[in-house]
């Protein structure tokens, strides 16, 4: 999302019923009827203020109080095309409605383990200092995850499994390779057992947000404790995952705890079926085309026993319907009997976890009715400008304009100089320039990038990295680009090891013609084109609108510091 979008897209609070106004919460500004009274502009602008590093003054509170007017403005519009009502919203609606309800179950069924230490404090902040490089594996359910776990102890490589088991081209590449990461840069579960495992130890199944994760940690690198004053700082930041992973390890358990309730026994027969007919069912999520392409073979397929539960029964109709809740991407994933049920099983424990929250009364809680409002008008904001920026597409673009921008970067547009080198990376300088005697006496460079590279997917292949753009080399690039092929240079400070490289080839960078260029100019202007679109959308909403904003009013407004 474009950083303009910066302050547009903080969660709303305002609401487009004009409220009852008083002496005590005067209104600061009014679009079409709309008011915006000062209890909303306070709540808006102290997140903003915890968000950015700005200091309260009117300018400030101008430009946040003028975009809460954009806000309305957009909105008013949005219902106007049905935006808030039409069969997208609703759909999306009731994903929010029920992800609002699981939330709040997820803090009420785990507000006894809701309290945060100061070691749990201290730990977290450790954990905050500290840099992490690791791989992972994934698979889609736990029995898959395991059945990987034996593959590694059984002498398979990252490498190798990667291949088989990533769609992402880069990981597939790079044998699961993360990187070195941060707190707070990966999914929770992940990170947690990133910070905790011991070295080139493999993890346990790893339950993420969708499937189940191997993971090895390569290197963990501490930096030295910050100061008091900089712990004091981050507390309320560590102490609020704190508390999230708290949340999210209490709805683990407790889906886990549904799971051997539900004791769910699968007709076979039926699973079997319907991972024969899986394309059919990524094509469409109804019974009723999936009854027609399965009539001949199975009479009375859709109403074949599915699962059984302890307390209730899906059909395999039932369950096909059901599918309309998933994501394509796990559906995608679907390549035996055993990921069919993995689906089934997380529906019926997500629809438990959505029945105990109604049991509750979660839906009446204002807190659950505030995140609904707040996320649904989020949703219809990005909609709207979605739908202002779609029409700016890649045709009926000016040759001229796109010439005037071509000729002023050429060197933009050249093809980038292409390296492929080998790397040996290792943990001290000392063991660099050992490692660098031995190749200028005539020792094989890829011998060595087998034997001591850490770099353990390039060590496989003699520390042979690929042709990559020289950028992906950052602040060593210009040191390795005078080198002729077959030239080792190093060893050069790679954060926070050492490195020696071999060229192996260039590929020098041309100049293209503007048409080979011309795709990737648009795509140059193409931001751009969108934010002014947006802009002069935006521009012809306000104009047409009635508002008024009071600026004493709003500069009397009492802000305490967040």
């Amino acid at each position: 999302m474009n950083t303009r979008y910066k302050i547009l897209f903080i969660p709303l609070v305002v609401a487009l019923i004009a409220g009852c106004t008083n002496n005590r919460d005067p209104v600061l500004a009014e679009v079409n009827g709309s008011k915006i009274h000062a209890t909303e502009f306070i709540q808006r602008y102290r997140k903003y203020l915890e968000s950015t590093s700005e200091r309260d003054n009117i300018v400030v509170r101008k430009k946040v109080l003028n975009n809460m007017m954009n806000e309305i403005s957009i909105l008013q519009d949005a219902k106007a095309r049905g935006y808030d009502s039409d069969q997208v919203f609703r759909e999306r609606y009731e994903d929010i409605t029920n992800q609002a309800l699981l939330d709040a179950y997820g803090k009420n069924f785990a507000r006894e383990a809701m309290t945060v230490t100061e070691l749990e404090l201290l730990k977290e902040f450790r954990a905050y200092n500290t840099k992490v490089s690791a791989r992972f594996v994934y698979a889609d359910t736990k029995e898959d995850a395991i059945n990987l776990k034996k593959r590694l102890q059984n002498g398979e490589t990252f490498v190798n499994i990667a291949r088989e088991v990533f769609e992402d081209p880069d990981l597939a590449a790079n044998g699961g390779y993360l990187g070195f990461f941060g707190w707070g840069e990966m999914e929770r579960p992940l990170e947690e057992a990133a910070y905790s495992l011991p070295v080139d130890v493999l993890s346990d199944p790893i339950r993420m947000k969708t499937g189940y994760a191997i993971v090895k940690v390569e290197t963990r690198v501490e930096v030295p404790l910050a100061s008091e004053h900089d712990f004091a700082k981050k507390k309320p930041v560590l102490e609020k995952a704190i508390r999230q992973s708290k949340i999210v390890r209490s709805l683990t358990t407790e889906a886990d705890n549904i799971e051997r309730e539900l004791s769910p026994q699968f007709n076979e027969d039926a699973v079997k079926s319907l991972l024969e007919s899986w394309d059919d069912v990524n094509k469409t999520w109804r019974a009723e085309a999936l009854i027609e392409s399965n009539k001949e073979a199975i009479p009375n397929w859709a109403d074949m026993s599915f699962v059984e539960f302890n307390q209730e029964t899906w059909t395999v109709g039932q369950f096909v319907e059901k599918l309309a809740k998933t994501r394509e991407r796990h559906r995608n994933r679907v390549k035996t009997t055993e990921h069919i049920k993995e689906i089934a099983l997380g529906l019926a424990i997500r629809s438990t976890l959505l029945q105990k929250a109604l049991e509750a009364g979660l839906n009446r809680d204002a807190d659950v009715q505030a995140q609904i409002r707040e996320v649904s008008e989020d949703f219809i904001l990005r909609r709207w400008a979605r739908s202002v920026e779609d029409t700016v597409g890649t045709a009926g673009w000016d040759d001229t304009i796109l010439r005037k921008e071509f000729d002023a970067n050429r060197d933009l547009y050249a093809t980038p100089l292409l390296l492929n080198t080998s790397e040996v990376l290792v943990r001290s300088e000392d063991q660099a320039m050992a490692l660098l005697n031995l190749v200028k006496k005539g020792t094989d460079f890829g011998s060595l990038a087998k034997k001591h590279s850490i770099r353990r997917w390039a060590a496989q292949h003699g520390g042979e990295l690929g042709f990559v753009p020289l950028s992906t080399f950052g602040d060593i690039g210009p040191h390795i680009v005078p080198a002729k092929v077959g030239d080792v240079v190093g060893p050069f400070f790679v954060k926070p090891y050492f490195a020696l490289y071999k060229i192996l080839g260039i590929k020098q960078s041309r100049r293209r013609a503007f048409e080979e260029a011309r795709d990737d100019v648009i795509q140059t202007l193409l931001p751009s084109r969108k934010k002014q679109a947006f802009s002069d959308a935006l521009d012809g909403l306000r104009s047409n609108s009635k508002s008024t904003m009071d600026v004493v009013a709003l500069g009397n407004v009492v802000v305490t510091p967040p």
